[in-house]
């Protein structure tokens, strides 16, 4: 996975898309990236030849359940220590999820900021620094300050430009 400015990695797993489709949509601050796919094997895949972040799988997975998509990630050297979040509208079956290797449950269905709230805690302490947010903000606005911010040092910076050569 390509890394743009260093900033963390989210891998997707999601067969019906929905979740990925949500999260690309609302996070769309310059350093957090998300890449997805439908399936779960592939999923598995990915996570061992990029190591992101965090992974994040909508349940039920049409190939394998969720007790054995966790086991598998779990006892591979390469995706051992990655943070997973599971998603899914089903209740039963949450704690042996957990139990399994899961780093957390949300519970559809659920507001964004509930989602970013749960991606935040289980990012690296080092790869939420890197975010150009504060975690206790949740404001997808944040993109469009910054840029605001961005435009109003540029517009001074040339204006102080074009007074010097005028002064010339």
């Amino acid at each position: 996975m390509q890394r743009e400015k260093d900033g963390p990695v989210i891998l997707i797993i999601d067969p019906e898309q929905n979740i990925s489709e949500t999260i690309q949509s609302g996070l769309r601050y310059d350093s957090l990236h998300v890449v997805s796919t439908a399936d779960e094997m592939e999923g598995i895949r990915l996570a061992q030849r990029t190591q992101p972040a965090l992974i994040i799988t909508e349940l039920p997975l049409p190939f394998i359940d969720g007790i054995e998509f966790c086991r598998r990630l779990r006892n591979d050297q390469r995706t051992r220590t990655i943070p997973i979040l599971i998603v899914s509208s089903e209740k039963q079956g949450q704690e042996s999820i957990l139990a399994a290797g899961a780093n957390d449950y949300l519970a559809r269905p659920f507001a964004f900021d509930d989602l970013l709230q749960h991606i935040l805690a289980l990012l690296p302490p080092e790869s939420v620094a890197s975010l150009h947010i504060l975690p206790s903000k949740y404001n997808p606005m944040r993109r469009t300050r910054r840029s605001i911010l961005d435009f109003l040092e540029d517009w001074t910076e040339q204006s102080l430009q074009d007074k010097l050569k005028t002064s010339d």
